[in-house]
């Protein structure tokens, strides 16, 4: 009987990690193919400007706008669809239907006429959205498919899985986009992402793990108080409190350094486009082994000071890529990245998890996405000031290692000994 019990856990662990790698298909939409048909086909150079509120928009600014809208609206979206998710036992329902909504949306953006910027502005943070809440939902599977003493690993394979992903998804779509130049060149490459998506998360859409009980009183109020009660307890935790802050200062300084790496590379170093996308595709690959790297890690030192030894590394990253001089240093600073990268993302996570119950596990990531989304906007907004001050890109650089001084500072205040979640919520539905 328990060697069939640990062989279903084992096949819905598989299972799990294998979203990681369907899911990063999302990144081909999002940061290469559509941006390029929106620049080249919804928006074309010669198109009429853009007119909001009076306001003329140029057209460079629409795309930026349309990333900070999506951003905006998937952040808002995961709160309510987290707690009905909690509160009514609906996790595997909402899941499902994300993972679907973000696929056929995604399909969609292949799909649009020349000239139909606002449909595509609209389906794009449409599926930004579903991509966005599916993960939340993914993440909080974590605690119902592992437990805690495995928690590590299984957080390992699935960052893995999905950087491995990565390499093969650039190969792939990169490979349709050289031999199928143009406009559908990049249409097909949006649809071959929305099928991947869709065709490597049935085995985990058809094994989700069983639903904690629903809560006695599901109403809108019930609701609200659960989410503010949460935010006030969370200043009663100054572990959970600084975890999160180091999340937040470390995920402003890893997003920065990545949002901006190509024009960096190529102004620093005179780097070739073809020679960024080296870079970015050597990171993807050390990003598929830093789970590793890191897991063995805190099996030794503990988790806590394995995740100060990746902000330190990225702090090093970031003092180095201040002074490069070379393309052939920014190859060795690409695999030191997705080693840091890679490896902080699978024992951030997993120790994440140890704050709270199963029963609260998607209003808890919830939160984490709302600090790693603040990081995306800040960490940018300090570098660009600090760019338009001082005229310098290396100290804008340089300025980075400051996040990731700060994420190791808070690391220093939470507490060594395992968290205490707070109580389980007292109005579970026993029936």
């Amino acid at each position: 009987m328990g060697g069939e019990a640990d062989r279903a856990r084992r096949r819905r662990q598989r299972a799990w990690a294998l979203y990681d790698w369907a899911s990063s298909s999302f990144m081909i939409p999002s940061f290469l193919a559509f941006p390029l048909l929106f620049h080249q086909v919804l928006m074309p150079p010669g198109a009429a400007p853009i007119v909001v509120g009076g306001w003329s928009l140029p057209r460079a600014a629409i795309w930026p706008y349309t990333v900070a809208l999506a951003a905006f609206t998937s952040t808002a979206a995961v709160v309510p669809l987290a707690l009905w998710g909690d509160r009514g036992a609906q996790r595997r329902r909402l899941f499902v239907a994300l993972w679907l909504i973000g696929c056929v949306a995604t399909g969609a953006l292949a799909l649009l006429p020349p000239g139909a910027l606002g449909w595509g502005i609209l389906v794009f943070v449409l599926a930004e959205s579903a991509y966005i809440g599916s993960f939340t939902f993914y993440d909080a599977f974590l605690m119902m498919v592992a437990p805690l003493g495995e928690r590590d690993r299984v957080s390992a394979w699935g960052v893995a899985a999905g950087y491995s992903a990565g390499v093969a998804l650039l190969a792939i779509a990169g490979g349709l986009m050289r031999a199928i130049p143009g406009e559908r060149g990049l249409r097909l490459a949006i649809l071959f992402a929305a099928a991947w998506w869709l065709v490597f998360a049935i085995p985990l859409a058809l094994d989700l793990p069983p639903e904690p009980p629903p809560r006695r009183d599901r109403s809108v109020a019930a609701a609200w108080r659960e989410l503010t009660g949460t935010i006030r307890g969370l200043w009663r935790m100054p572990s959970a409190r600084a975890y999160l802050l180091a999340i937040l200062a470390g995920s402003q300084g890893m997003l920065t350094v990545f949002t901006q790496l190509a024009p960096y590379a190529q102004a620093a170093t005179g780097a070739t486009a073809d020679q960024v996308a080296m870079v970015i595709l050597l990171s993807q690959v050390a990003g598929g082994i830093g789970p590793f790297v890191t897991t063995a890690l805190a099996a030794r030192i503990g988790a806590i000071p394995t995740l100060m030894a990746t902000y330190a590394l990225w702090g090093g990253i970031a003092l180095w890529g201040s002074q490069v001089r070379r393309v052939e240093e920014l190859y060795g600073l690409a695999l030191l990245a997705g080693i840091g990268l890679g490896g902080n993302l699978a024992i951030a996570r997993s120790y994440y998890t140890r704050f709270f119950h199963r029963e609260q596990a998607t209003l808890w990531f919830t939160l984490s996405i709302f600090a790693t989304r603040f990081g995306a906007l800040l960490g940018p907004a300090v570098y660009g000031a600090i760019v338009q001050f001082t005229g310098s890109l290396r100290l804008g650089v340089l300025s980075v290692a400051g996040f990731f001084a700060i994420a190791v500072a808070a690391l220093r205040h939470v507490s060594g000994a395992p968290p205490v979640p707070p109580a389980v919520p007292d109005d579970l539905d026993s029936g």
